[in-house]
């Protein structure tokens, strides 16, 4: 896969691939690349579809990390390898309360 985006973007989909990960290790189906799809054909719309089905499943996993832990956010991040930096910047980007 011909990474198009800036290095944010990559970052965000690592980050997210290991938040819903069911391990410490990130498998390909985690990542959620398109698959077979010359990077030329890529359009926004599939992108775009790509990017609500992914803030979903964040945010369905930080939800379920957060009742885990009785929202403790900081053991909720070390359940879901994430930094409690990082936990609290997707919580406020994801509107969970």
């Amino acid at each position: 896969y011909s990474y198009p985006g800036n290095i944010r973007e990559l970052e965000n989909i690592i980050e997210r691939a290991l938040a819903l990960s069911d391990s410490h290790r990130i498998d390909v189906e985690d990542i959620n690349l398109p698959k077979n799809t010359p990077d030329h054909i890529v359009t926004s719309k599939v992108m775009t579809d790509k990017d609500t089905s992914l803030a979903e499943q964040e945010r369905e996993s930080i939800e379920s990390a957060l009742k885990k832990t009785r929202w403790n956010q900081a053991a909720a991040a070390r359940l879901l390898g994430l930094t409690a930096r990082q936990l609290r910047y997707r919580i406020k980007k994801l509107n969970i309360e």
